[in-house]
């Protein structure tokens, strides 16, 4: 038998340590990596983000531990016979080693000798040796990483219940990185003020104030109505401005497309647009970092330079407006379904503000006159919103108005916890009637809705 025969699965038994102690070193290093991640994390949630930080974690532990196997812990043939000697060989191991091609009668004997002696040696005598401290330290970090990676959902458990609604329903939305900034300060500074009250009065004023301050944030967001108004006022770009105004992506699409169609039959064209866009961005107050004001820049930039085709210019800029405008869209209902979401959590139960235009939403639905057709009685003080539908479709016996309501019954929300179904009623029927008003429903839907709220009603 040779000698690397002999060797062989005492060699393979160091190669399993070999591993073991290059995971172990590698999981620690992975660990301390994610642990500075971790700490940015926590203080600078959208800069690292959990899965990068898992990303790293995993990359750095298969890549440390690979070149540690290789450049540090990889066993040799003299690693193993040194091994080997310390099981009682004397030094046998490494003088074969030493003399391994010799063709001397005494070299050979002692081959001899040393190989019959290895046979009788099982390589489960050959123990691992790792180190217990490194095991310990490793242990250690990852579980310092673990708690880091985690922190934000261990505080969660502590936090005031409506700020994990209102971060669950920024977490996926679509909306612009600018607003969701100034959405996630306002967060903070309601978990303070919140942490921070001493009774129901400071908790409601808390909730009141971030109310006020999303409505500022979704009328910063919403630069259509200032941007496609200033647009209007130049020739080429009026068609365009009234589209960005209304929010309407077809209407941007049809706009873009007649000034493609225009500066094909007239090159001069493109740097009209462009000097009519620059005066439009000149005049405007709106931040540059507004998606919608950056779409227009770069459009204005592209026809400018020249460098590409005032096609794929357009094309380009149809595709940013279009994101922008929906973005918008998007902020808009944010603000309203968050002001709703804190509304709820007033103890006084009061809602929102665009709630009660029409009077008091939550109050008894009994003291209109059944089948009352008069649509304006909602915007008198004394009314409720719930009153007011029964006369949208022309003044419908029975219709929602009609009949004494006393909707105390509470039901349960998942999130917000037991919510007054009076609450939840008048919140749908605000909603309908704001609709009605613009004119955004026909009758056959008007009606179908008077159906559904009167059932809900009753």
């Amino acid at each position: 038998m040779s000698i690397k025969d002999v060797l062989k699965p005492f060699k393979k038994r160091l190669t399993v340590e070999a591993w073991i102690r290059s995971a172990v070193l590698g999981g620690m290093i992975a660990a301390c990596v994610a642990i500075v991640l971790g700490c940015v994390h926590v203080i600078l949630p959208w800069m690292v983000t959990e899965i990068g930080i898992l990303l790293t974690f995993v990359g750095v532990f298969c890549g440390g531990t690979g070149l540690l196997f290789l450049f540090v812990y990889r066993p040799t043939k003299q690693d193993t016979a040194r091994r080997l000697d310390g099981l009682g060989m004397s030094e046998r191991v490494e003088t074969m080693l030493e003399y391994e091609h010799s063709t001397a009668p005494a070299a050979r004997l002692q081959r001899e000798e040393t190989i019959d002696r290895l046979r009788g040696i099982n390589r489960k005598d050959l123990k691992l040796k790792i180190s217990k401290t490194l095991s310990a330290l490793c242990a250690v970090f990852m579980v310092c990483a673990t708690v880091l990676l985690f922190l934000p959902e261990i505080n969660a458990f502590s936090r005031h219940p409506i700020i994990n609604q209102l971060n669950q329903m920024m977490a996926d939305a679509n909306i612009s990185e600018e607003f969701k900034e100034d959405l996630e300060e306002i967060i903070e500074e309601l978990e303070e003020k919140l942490e921070d009250s001493e009774n129901s009065e400071d908790k409601d004023q808390a909730l009141k104030d971030a109310m006020e301050q999303i409505d500022k944030s979704v009328e910063k967001e919403n630069s259509k109505k200032e941007l496609g108004g200033l647009l209007q006022n130049y020739e080429d770009l009026k068609e365009l401005g009234e589209a960005i105004q209304k929010g309407d992506q077809e209407g941007v699409s049809s706009a873009l497309d007649k000034l493609k169609q225009e500066m094909k039959d007239n090159p001069g064209k493109q740097q009209s647009v462009a000097d009519q866009l620059e005066g439009a961005l000149n005049e405007s107050q709106t931040d540059g970092e507004n998606d919608l004001r950056e779409a227009l820049e770069n459009m204005k930039n592209g026809l400018q330079d020249g460098e590409k085709p005032a096609e794929d210019t357009l094309d380009q800029a149809e595709t940013e407006i279009n994101n922008a405008l929906g973005k918008q869209e998007n902020a808009q209902m944010m603000g309203e379904q968050m002001k709703e979401q804190l509304g709820q959590n007033m103890s006084s139960g009061q809602g929102n503000e665009g709630e009660q235009e029409g009077g008091d939403a939550s109050g008894a639905g009994g003291e209109n006159t059944p089948g009352n057709g008069d649509t304006s009685s909602g915007n008198n003080s004394g009314s409720n919103a719930s009153g007011a539908v029964g006369g949208v479709d022309g003044g419908q016996g029975g219709g929602i108005g009609g009949g004494q309501t006393n909707m105390k019954d509470k039901i349960s929300d998942p999130q917000a916890g037991e919510v007054k179904y009076g609450e939840v009623y008048a919140t749908y029927v605000a909603e309908f009637l704001a609709q009605v008003e613009n004119g955004e429903l026909s009758e056959d839907v008007v009606e179908a809705m008077n159906a559904y709220l009167e059932s809900l009603k009753n």
